[in-house]
Order: C-alpha cells, then structure tokens, then sequence
C-alpha cells in the first residue's frame, strides 16, 4: 500500500494515523512474504493490530465528542475490520509467514483500509465540519 494525497481526509491527526498504519501494514506483508523471520514478522501484526485498534479509537472519541448520526454505523465497520484481522491473525498463527499469508492479507485487508479511508472517514470530516460551524472547534487528542 502506498500513501497518496488522494487518501487524505483532511484532518492531520487521522492523516497521521493512516500513514502510520500504512506504514506498519507495508513492514508486516514484507516479513510475511519472505517468510523468513516468523517472531519479526508475529510481532509486526501485533504492532499493526494494536496500533489500527488505537486510530479506530482516537476515530469513535471524535465522532462520539461531535454527536455524529453514524457513529454507530462507523463503529460497526471498525468492528467488522477487527474481527476480519483476528480471522487473518489466526490464519498466520497456523501456516505462519509466506508469500500466500501475504497476499491473503494485502487483498483482504488493503482494500478495506483504502476505501475505508476514502469513503467512511471522509463522513468524520463532514462531521466535524458542520459540528465545528455550530459551535467552537474541539481537538481531539
């Protein structure tokens, strides 16, 4: 996965964010795919998991603090993508790295993150836009 402007959804934290889990996406298929190394390659889908959990959350605190309407739906996806990552996790605990691990990974997952990040988290800045027009701008740590 490689990062372009076309990703961007205009709030630099979350901007931040998605860079950073394309980042450790890119680190963890590349240690998968050689294979050689599993404990390197174990903990970079550790790191990944745990650190996309981490912007999911930073993610609902903003729509949750801006009264969005689709909050719930939001969530959903963020639980979904969850429960697809673990059932990939588990399919990497069993075989182990390999360039099949990696590509069942790429093409499950980079396709959610990318629209994920295109479509759905778009909504958080027409959100936070209207919410902001109606009353002072909160930052959201």
């Amino acid at each position: 996965m490689e990062w372009n402007e076309e990703l961007a959804v205009g709030i630099q934290e979350i901007d931040e964010q998605h860079r950073q889990i394309i980042r450790l996406f890119n680190e963890a298929i590349g240690l998968c795919y050689t294979g050689a190394d599993r404990a390197a390659a174990d903990s970079a889908l550790d790191n990944l998991g745990a650190y996309i959990i981490e912007h999911f959350c930073v993610e609902e605190r903003m729509l949750r603090a801006a009264g969005d309407p689709g909050y719930e739906d939001h969530k959903k996806k963020h639980d979904d993508f969850v429960i697809r990552f673990q059932a990939l996790r588990g399919r990497f605990d069993e075989e182990g790295p390999s360039p099949t691990v990696a590509l069942t990974l790429t093409t499950t997952l980079a396709s959610w993150l990318l629209d994920h990040f295109k479509t759905t988290d778009r909504g958080l800045v027409n959100c936070l836009v209207t919410t902001s027009q109606q009353g002072p701008y909160v930052h959201f740590n």
